[in-house]
């Protein structure tokens, strides 16, 4: 398990200058996540529902799957989509 600081996540977008090579939607969904995190443990589940509402209808499905890999191309986060497509499970692999 990993103590997440929110500030640390945050900072990793700018210090690397991540944030010039992830889209709008990667941007988004990471900063939702940084917020519904546990920040004890680093991860946190949500529903795609939770999802839309927040980020938006047209906030799609292979919006979602990209962020996913982008994200985790990035060692940012790694995103887990339920097999029936009801929720996301994710959890930070960097920060403070």
């Amino acid at each position: 398990m990993m103590s997440t600081h929110r500030r640390g996540l945050l900072n990793k977008l700018i210090e690397e200058s991540l944030w010039k090579r992830l889209s709008w939607y990667d941007i988004r969904l990471y900063l939702f996540l940084v917020i519904c995190a546990d920040e004890e443990k680093g991860k946190g589940r949500l529903s795609i529902e939770v999802l839309k509402k927040c980020l938006g209808d047209k906030f799609s499905w292979q919006q979602l799957e990209k962020a996913a890999h982008n994200l985790e191309k990035f060692h940012l986060g790694k995103i887990n989509i339920s097999s029936s497509a009801s929720e996301i499970e994710f959890e930070f692999l960097a920060g403070d």
